[in-house]
């Protein structure tokens, strides 16, 4: 299920918490995103910095696809 821009900020507003995750093993990250999701976080950024971090965020989507997890990308510099 495709959500919008504004349900995606609303939900970032109601939430008002992003978990960053800045790692040199990123292997565990859709267990990690599960376990945050478990205590309410809905909203991870992954960093530039995490080593192959752009398939790492690919990864976790399609792992957590059945979830409301959001996952982003910062440190974004370029």
């Amino acid at each position: 299920m495709m959500i919008g821009k504004s349900e995606v900020l609303a939900a970032l507003r109601d939430s008002g918490v992003v978990a960053v995750i800045r790692t040199e093993r990123p292997g565990d990250l859709a267990a990690v995103s599960r376990a945050l999701r478990e205590g309410g976080v809905r909203f991870v950024e992954i960093t530039m910095t995490v080593p192959n971090a752009l398939e790492v965020v690919r990864e976790a989507t399609a792992q957590l696809r059945d979830s409301d997890v959001f996952i982003g990308v910062g440190t974004v510099l370029d």
